[in-house]
C-alpha cells in the first residue's frame, strides 16, 4: 500500500508519499523548482496509518463534499489523498488545504503531522 497527500496551488505544490518503508516529501515552487527529501518510515507509524485507513468508509472517501471552496480562487491549495494498493487506486475528492471534510479529517491530520 502507498498513501499520497498532494497539495497544488498557484504558489507551488507539495507531495507526500508514504509506504511501509519510506516517506518522500517533494516541494516545488511555481517555476517547478524544488527539492525532495526521502526518509525511513517507522513501522509503528506505518501500523498507525494503516489502522486509520482501514477505518475509513471508502464510499464516503470517494464521494465526500468539501466544506469550503477557497481553492477555486487560489485562497487555499487544492488537496487530494490517494490510496494505492496492489489492485486499486482510490482518490478522495479535492478539498481546501487545512479544511478537510469530516470523513478524512483524521487521516489528513495524521498525514500533516508527519
Amino acid at each position: 500500500m502507498e498513501i499520497s497527500l498532494e497539495k497544488v496551488g498557484m504558489s507551488g505544490s507539495e507531495n507526500l508519499v508514504i509506504n511501509s518503508k519510506e516517506r518522500m516529501k517533494t516541494q516545488s515552487n511555481r517555476s517547478g523548482v524544488g527539492d525532495s527529501v526521502k526518509t525511513i518510515f517507522d513501522s509503528k507509524d506505518w501500523n498507525e496509518l494503516v489502522a486509520i485507513v482501514q477505518n475509513l468508509n471508502i464510499e464516503e472517501f470517494q464521494n465526500m463534499e468539501a466544506p469550503s471552496q477557497e481553492r477555486f480562487h487560489d485562497g487555499a491549495r487544492a488537496t487530494t489523498i490517494i490510496i494505492k494498493t496492489a489492485d486499486s487506486e482510490i482518490s478522495s475528492q479535492t478539498y481546501d488545504e487545512g479544511k478537510p471534510p469530516a470523513s478524512v479529517k483524521i487521516l489528513n491530520d495524521y498525514l500533516e503531522s508527519l
